[in-house]
């Protein structure tokens, strides 16, 4: 990620983010290495809050039993697209969809702030709390550097699963639309596609009762599987309705007539 603030823009991003991101985060919007911002906030005489009593409000039972769908729903869209280090846990997101994490944080009832990159387009939203952390571990499975090896929750019912699994698609899911050709007609349907492990693919193909094939993405270490079943699709949305789950309805409107 290319860099282009002067030093002291970059001490003034520091000086603005300090109390909201770890010093991970903070290299990662200004291509630096962790230890170069613990440096650059010593000479500010900043000290990092994150590992003192927190100074912002939180629902540290978000993710406890009994879990709510909503609930579920935000443990599989942090399983798509958080991060977890050591207590913390945040979410990075393009600016399109900032709304979206207002959404977690309102859920979370957090008062910590949202921050936007002045680097690239992204925004990011922390929070550090053992219990939440904690929880994500113990009732869905989420833990750090979960990418290559992230296994489904294990206790969860259909309905919890199924709102999980339709926050996974938020986060690594695409909903598009396509179309063929046939005796000089065309027909148009959509596809959803969701990138992820075997271990989770195989769990989701269970909870839709299908067994759509699993595929290598690219020769990487990421799988891929794809569903085209018009009736699967719009019972996700009409699910997603009636239980009222704050989707990204960017991805869903494309699913017509449910």
């Amino acid at each position: 990620m290319q860099n282009n603030l002067t030093k002291k823009e970059q001490n003034k991003f520091i000086h603005n983010n300090y109390t909201i991101l770890s010093r991970k985060e903070m290299a990662y919007f200004l291509n630096k290495k962790p230890h170069q911002i613990k440096y650059m906030m010593r000479c500010l005489n900043l000290k990092s809050p994150l590992k003192n009593e927190r100074s912002h409000s939180l629902n540290e039972d978000a993710f406890s039993s009994p879990l709510s769908l909503e609930s579920c729903y935000w443990a599989g869209f942090i399983a798509a697209d958080g991060c977890i280090i050591k207590n913390n846990m945040s979410v990075c997101l393009s600016r399109v969809d900032v709304k979206h994490l207002k959404k977690l944080r309102a859920f979370l009832q957090s008062t910590r702030k949202i921050t936007q990159s002045k680097i690239n387009t992204n925004t990011i939203f922390t929070v550090a709390s053992k219990k939440i952390v904690q929880d994500l571990q113990k009732n869905f499975n989420i833990g750090p550097r979960k990418s290559l090896t992230l296994t489904p929750p294990k206790k969860l019912n259909r309905n919890q699963s199924l709102a999980y699994i339709i926050g996974y698609i938020d986060g690594d899911g695409t909903i598009g639309k396509h179309s063929i050709k046939y005796k000089n007609s065309k027909y148009e349907y959509v596809r959803l596609r969701i990138i992820g492990t075997p271990f989770v693919l195989s769990w989701i193909n269970l909870i839709f009762r299908t067994n759509s094939k699993i595929i290598v993405h690219c020769n990487s270490k990421i799988y891929i599987s794809s569903y085209s079943n018009q009736q699967l699709l719009k019972t996700l949305k009409i699910f997603t309705k009636q239980h009222k789950l704050p989707i990204l309805k960017r991805k869903w409107n494309k699913i017509k007539g449910a």
